[in-house]
């Protein structure tokens, strides 16, 4: 934990906004204040969530990959599943 929230989405955000900010210099100062400015509520947001649960950020993080992967299902049946299977037609 780095105040207050887990390592692994701490360097994911902060390398995207250096990353970012480092890249928008090339186009406009203003985009790496954007990037910066940004990083502070997010951090903020992921300290709150992780306030009373540390691993809430992963339950997130595993929702949101099964929902990009899981598109088959919803065409076909009009639900979304969480199963550990691809889904597959028959």
């Amino acid at each position: 934990m780095f105040l207050g929230v887990p390592m692994v989405p701490v360097i994911l955000v902060t390398g995207f906004t250096l990353l970012g900010a480092m890249l928008g210099l090339f186009i406009s100062p203003y985009i790496s204040v954007a990037f910066v400015t940004v990083f502070v509520p997010v951090y903020a947001w992921m300290r709150a969530v992780t306030k009373t649960d540390d691993q809430r950020l992963q339950q997130l993080i595993l929702r949101l990959r099964m929902r990009a992967r899981l598109q088959g299902s919803r065409r076909t049946w009009g639900a979304l599943t969480y199963i550990p299977l691809a889904f597959k037609r028959r």
